[in-house]
């Protein structure tokens, strides 16, 4: 919540330079928490761009 925290905020007062750094924490933070859960990123956005995709040929 900190890194994400902390990139909202770069978002509203920083400059694309800062965004792009605290997204980048924000990015390693989700890699590492899906290590300690043991679960697969890619796995993961198999199943986002599934959704996405279902959602946006509904409409």
């Amino acid at each position: 919540m900190e890194e994400w925290k902390e990139f909202h905020e770069e978002v509203k007062n920083g400059t694309k330079e800062s965004q792009t750094d605290k997204l980048g924490d924000v990015l390693f933070t989700i890699v590492n928490i899906s290590r300690f859960l043991k679960l697969s990123l890619e796995e993961a956005m198999v199943h986002a761009n599934h959704k996405f995709r279902s959602r946006f040929s509904f409409i």
